[in-house]
């Protein structure tokens, strides 16, 4: 028989690995010794199960479910390390974590400050929430089983450094029934109730079988009460009196949470740890940060015994999660926002604003790689943490393969700003490099900004502040002003606002011209938002003449930001291949790679390509830019809230309508479509002329087919990426329509993906946009009723906004509601509408934008017909007294055009001639139509049509030509041709390529084709055909303006199968 007491029987077993040093705690199933790991050097609890409870628990099972335990990896759950028999019974071993325990904070201070309970809580549902979507509930959650690792006392309680950690699932797994939908077999216990009374949810204390984490929801509600009252929910007093102490817009929120959480029925609970822990942030966000008080000063006092304290205690919970990554790069630094210590962020230098002017500072060293700001900024989206713990910061710097973490906090102190950051080894599980902690004090006038932070990345890096980089630092200007604008630019495109970012920078650059960083990122922002060449290159040509005072990568940038701006492509690319030959993941690099391979559109000769000519723009390299920019930052299609894909598509080359257009360097044009050469995307250019008379090659399907897959793909990483974005589905929803998936019974499709995004949908234009996307699908799947409801509902409570007027315009047109359609349209600008033949884009006068955009939506419609004519002579007039007369001509054709063309069948030629009517095949084939010369207007539609012959199917036009052509063949005397023409396309809308919802003047051209066909079905006696298109024009016209009402009552009588005259 054994002799000896229990802990030296232990420390006999155990003797080989462990030396047992003394009892730390004693319960009612299990004795806690502090021991030694002598193989590690470092301190471990043993935790010794009672003998009685090893009786029944089998030693295969106990290694088995030791196993499932030890995998659990998470920052708020106490890992197991090892484990076995000894002493008789069954023992496990965890970290020893210095600190107290929540029990033992609750003895010495009784209720919690409600911040730090529902910090505790968030946490505590954090490790619950992974440890129930492994298989496990915990079934003991108590005050005793959550340690606060690093608090030590009351006057730690704003103190960044300690968090809650969750321990004990070992006894709740071992010893009961306690895994999702199992249980434990044999007579022993079948009725062995696991858990505290006072902490146990009612179907546990029960004894019921099918005990769920809706159990451990409820004992965490317990304790939640505990921490606000200091007593358990029974008594009511206590918690009446705490409820009075709560923040008044707090407590109906936080007392109907643990009402629910407290729910005698399970199914009244919250469903999951997620949903409580999601509760649990709602209440956070209403509870102020809380104030400095007397004890600041002991804390600044002892910072560095606080930051050492709070990584010594990181390290014995973390030390024993992960491997070390093979991947990570020592070379590589990643600076995420420093935490602001006292709760209110300290004005001027706040947590952000540090990691900017650190991560500046660092950059200026050779032989160090700081990973990009926008790179961050992804990182941290896609984490998901809003407040992040060290864990969380490692985590992120792990996922960025960044061998160094630089992180800190700042606190006020009178008149200056106090700075103190921590170098990180990463790749040591995040062990501090040395303990390389180290402060600085920063002038609330920034007058030293620059300089301090350039102290503090220098001793960061050697450990001495000796060093200094010029006189004005990393900050970059001496404009509070400027600095200012500068960071809330940053601030902006942390999430991707490049709008307001790019708002932020001009200002920062236009009030101090010298202001090298803000010239950079203006040129850089304003290239990423697609702006003309002319717009970037002043602050492009500026950032590069004050290359000097960048840091080495951003100075590079800005050289080849400057080149791409002017044209100098060749220049451009080689600056860009440079910075990613330097670092493979710098997104910044690779998207701009793309940008000006896909740009450089000068033809070359090249003797290997079939036509003997070639774009110098290698179209397959930008494609792969532009693709690993998108896999190394899936979260910069933020930035273009949808125009990343469109973007893409551009790119990509996905209609056949569209062709790649260069010039030689003689000025000649040339072009050519998508082929495959070998199973190889290529470009064989030619002239112009000559591809329009060609048509498309025969390989052009397929390579058309590919890059509308290789889209998908894009678009699929998106979601993948980032699940929550409405974007991400969006982009997803496009690149299937495009596929042709646009709805299916089972298995993902355009319908299922843009309803995704419309659940996940944020803002009132984004939601507008979706749906109006939705309408779109619904036309192309002839579903024409929902159709018309959605764009209802959708008009009924539109978004009031620039950005939405032209969905709000669309819609409006497609339900013939042209006064709104007209009226939303006039706040849209949209340039690229007003197009001169020969001059290109036209920018009008707003006094004569405002009314032409009016006129095309008038047009498009085609009624009301007095609106039309009235807008015409107006714009005519305004036209008349502008400029001098070249430009008046050009003007005139970019703004009456189009709306003379479209509005033909309803108004014929119209009050006046748009100059370059005899140069537009349409307007000249009208002209003919009018002065009833039928010979010479089929002879000009046949030209119209042999432009198209061989690159594009009838599903490819837009609805305009569509509507306009069938008009003339009925004007013509063909309605037979007129009909065929129109069922190639309203057959076949699942095929259409052309845009639809997007595009504000075509979608109107849909119910009036519709109506047509119609019509048409009705004069051959077709009353099925007739029936089919006026039930649609019924449902998409049926709150159409009173202009449209005798068209609608005609349509209604169609629809019934009538025969009218």
């Amino acid at each position: 028989m054994a002799t000896g007491t229990l802990q030296e029987r232990l420390g006999a077993d155990l003797g080989d690995r462990f030396t047992v040093e003394r009892e730390i705690a004693r319960g009612g199933m299990a004795v806690v010794y502090l021991a030694r790991d002598r193989k590690h050097d470092r301190q471990v609890a043993v935790k010794l199960l009672d003998p009685m409870l090893g009786i029944g628990v089998l030693a295969d099972r106990f290694h088995r479910e030791i196993a499932l335990l030890a995998r659990l990896q998470h920052p708020h759950i106490l890992p197991l390390l090892d484990s076995g028999a000894a002493a008789g019974s069954l023992y496990y071993v965890m970290p020893f974590v210095p600190g107290l325990s929540l029990r033992q904070r609750l003895d010495r201070e009784g209720p919690l400050p409600v911040r730090d309970a529902l910090r505790i809580a968030e946490q505590v549902a954090d490790a619950l929430a992974y440890a129930h979507a492994e298989g496990i509930v915990h079934r003991d959650v108590k005050p005793e089983n959550v340690l606060l690792p690093g608090y030590h006392g009351r006057e730690d309680q704003s103190v960044s450094g300690w968090h809650a950690v969750v321990c004990d699932f070992g006894i709740a797994r071992l010893t009961g029934r306690d895994t999702l939908g199992g249980a434990t077999t044999g007579a022993t216990r079948e009725h062995f109730v696991i858990g505290t009374p006072s902490y146990m949810a009612p179907e546990q204390a029960s004894g019921a079988r099918d005990v769920d984490p809706r159990a451990d929801i409820y004992a965490l509600g317990v304790v939640l009460h505990e921490m606000l009252s200091g007593s358990l929910p029974a008594s009511r007093e206590a918690f009446a009196r705490a409820r009075g102490a709560w923040p008044r817009r707090l407590r109906r929120e936080l007392a109907a949470l643990l009402a629910r959480a407290l729910a005698p029925d399970p199914a009244r609970r919250f469903a999951s740890a997620p949903e409580l822990k999601a509760a649990l942030e709602s209440c956070t966000a209403h509870v102020a940060p809380p104030r400095a008080g007397a004890s600041w000063r002991r804390r600044t006092a002892a910072g560095a015994a606080v930051a050492a304290l709070g990584i010594a205690t990181w390290l014995g919970v973390r030390a024993w999660i992960g491997r070390a990554d093979a991947t990570l790069d020592d070379e590589t630094y990643v600076v995420l926002p420093f935490a602001n210590a006292d709760g209110a962020a300290p004005q001027p230098v706040t947590g952000d604003q540090s990691e900017l002017q650190l991560a500046d500072a660092l950059a200026r060293w050779r032989g160090v790689r700081v990973v990009p700001p926008e790179r961050v900024s992804d990182a941290r989206l896609r984490h998901g943490a809003t407040r992040l713990l060290l864990d969380d910061a490692v985590s992120i710097a792990r996922s960025l393969g960044a061998g160094r973490l630089a992180w800190g906090e700042v606190r006020g102190m009178g008149d200056s700003v106090y700075v103190a950051a921590t170098l990180y080894r990463v790749r040591g599980r995040g062990a501090p490099v040395e303990l390389h902690r180290h402060h600085v004090s920063v002038a609330r006038d920034l007058r030293d900004v620059g300089d301090k932070f350039a102290v503090l990345a220098d001793s960061l890096l050697v450990g001495s502040g000796a060093t200094r980089l010029g006189t004005a630092g990393a900050v970059g200007t001496r404009s509070l002003p400027a600095w200012e604008a500068y960071d809330r630019g940053h601030r902006a495109l942390a999430v991707w606002d490049l709008a307001a970012a790019r708002r932020e920078f001009r200002t920062a650059a236009e009030l101090d011209p010298d202001y090298a960083q803000a010239q950079y990122w203006l040129a850089q922002t304003s290239t990423w938002s697609d702006e003309p060449a002319d717009s970037v290159r002043p602050a492009a040509a500026r950032a590069a003449a004050l290359a000097s005072r960048l840091a080495p990568r951003d100075a590079s940038l800005a050289r080849a930001l400057s080149a791409l701006a002017d044209g100098r492509y060749v220049q451009a690319c080689q600056a860009y291949n440079a910075l990613v030959r330097a670092d493979s993941t710098d997104f910044t690099a690779w998207y701009g790679l793309g940008e000006c391979l896909s740009r450089d559109t000068l033809v070359v000769r090249v003797p290997r390509s079939p036509t003997s000519y070639a774009f110098r723009g290698s179209y397959r390299a930008a494609l792969d830019a532009y693709r690993r920019a998108l896999e190394l930052v899936p979260a910069v299609q933020l930035a273009f809230r949808g125009a990343a894909f469109g973007r893409l598509e551009r790119v990509l080359l996905t209609r056949p309508s569209v062709f790649r257009e260069g010039t030689l360097e003689d000025g000649q044009r040339y072009a050519a479509y998508p082929s495959l050469d070998h199973d190889t995307l290529a470009f064989a250019a030619q002239p112009r002329a000559a591809v329009e008379r060609s048509g498309l090659p025969a390989s052009a399907p397929a390579a058309l087919q590919r890059n509308r897959e290789r889209l998908r793909e894009i678009a699929q990483q998106w979601v993948s990426a980032l699940p929550r974005s409405a974007a991400a589905h969006e982009a997803l929803a496009r690149a299937y329509e495009g596929t042709g998936q646009l709805s299916t019974s089972a298995g993902p499709s355009a319908l299922s993906a843009v309803r995704d995004a419309r659940r996940l949908a944020t803002s009132a234009p984004e939601r507008l946009r979706l749906g109006a996307l939705e309408v779109q699908l619904a036309l192309k799947l002839g579903d024409f009723e929902r159709a018309g409801a959605l764009a209802d509902s959708l008009l009924r409570a539109p978004a009031d906004d620039a950005e939405s007027a032209r969905y709000v315009a669309a819609l409006a047109g497609l339900t013939g509601r042209a006064t709104l359609a007209a009226t939303a349209y006039r706040r849209a600008p949209n340039t690229s509408a007003f197009v001169a033949p020969g001059r290109g884009r036209v920018t009008p006068p707003e006094v004569l934008a405002e009314p032409a955009r009016a006129l095309l939506m008038y047009s498009a419609v085609g009624a009301p017909s007095d609106s039309i004519l009235s807008l015409v002579r107006q714009i005519d007039a305004g036209v008349e007294s502008w400029g001098v007369a070249e430009e008046r001509i050009a003007l005139r054709q970019a703004l009456l055009a189009i709306p003379l063309r479209n509005a033909f069948p309803t108004t014929g030629l119209g009050p006046v001639a748009a100059p370059g009517d005899g140069t537009n095949l349409t307007r000249r084939m009208q002209r003919a139509l009018a002065l009833h010369d039928i010979g010479t207007a089929r002879r000009l539609l046949s030209e119209r049509r042999a432009m198209r012959r061989g690159r594009m199917r009838p599903t490819d036009d837009a609805m305009d030509g569509v509507f306009l052509e069938a008009s003339a063949l009925v004007a013509m005397g063909d309605s037979a041709g007129a009909a065929r023409d129109l069922d190639q396309v309203l057959g076949a809308l699942t095929a259409l390529t052309a845009p639809l919802v997007d595009e504000p003047m075509l979608t109107p051209m849909l119910p009036r084709a519709m109506a047509l066909r119609a019509e048409l079905g009705a004069a051959a006696h077709d009353t099925v055909t007739a029936a089919r298109w006026a039930r649609a024009v019924v449902s998409l016209w049926s709150h159409a303006d009173a202009a449209l009402a005798p068209v609608v009552a005609r349509q209604r009588a169609l629809s019934r199968g009538r025969t009218l005259p």
